[in-house]
């Protein structure tokens, strides 16, 4: 059995090997991160060992690299490339990028932004993702619209969140059904 003086050498060897070539590892949230409908969701990652990342591309995205929620790359947010489902609901707070620490914020949170995420930094050498699971949690309004169209009878079904938000938004909003309207 080898010494613990050389053993705890070659670990430290093995870990400075891996930081001067750049490598690292991202850290995403343990658990599941919890999320309420209609609110805001803070989504965040870091790297170890702490490292700058603002030359690094930080890529959030869902269950596979095209589902884009947000890119953050040269410096700059790209969010004409994210999907249209995440338009002006993103925000990257980089208050602490220079160490490796940031930060996805989702507002107006709804029942599809559940399900797994993925959180990417990509350097100029290198690059590695942690992934985690975001349950979205709340009341949901169900309204039915039916009409007919000639012979044909159809029925819409519209799920509204309850937050003070879209309350708001509802209010506000003229509700005249087309053909008519029901109740739950």
């Amino acid at each position: 059995m080898a010494p613990p003086c050389l053993v705890g050498t070659l670990l430290l060897l093995f870990m400075v090997s891996h930081t001067r070539s750049g490598q690292f590892h991202v850290i995403g949230p343990k658990a599941p991160v919890i999320a309420l409908v209609g609110e805001e969701a803070e989504l965040s990652c870091h790297l170890s060992p702490t490292m700058d990342a603002q030359n690094m591309e930080v890529r959030w995205h869902r269950n596979n690299p095209f589902g884009l929620v947000h890119l953050y790359k040269n410096f700059q947010d790209h969010i004409e490339k994210q999907k249209p489902d995440y338009g002006e609901r993103t925000e990257f707070l980089k208050d602490n990028i220079t160490k490796g620490d940031v930060t996805l914020r989702i507002r107006h949170i709804r029942p599809s932004d559940g399900g797994e995420y993925r959180c990417l930094f990509e350097s100029s050498s290198y690059f590695n993702e942690a992934q985690f699971q975001v349950l979205v949690t709340g009341e949901i309004e169900e309204t039915n619209v039916v009409g007919t169209l000639g012979s044909l009878v159809w029925r819409l079904t519209f799920f509204n969140f309850m937050s003070a938000e879209w309350d708001k938004i509802n209010k506000e909003r003229d509700r005249r059904p087309f053909l008519g309207e029901e109740g739950k």
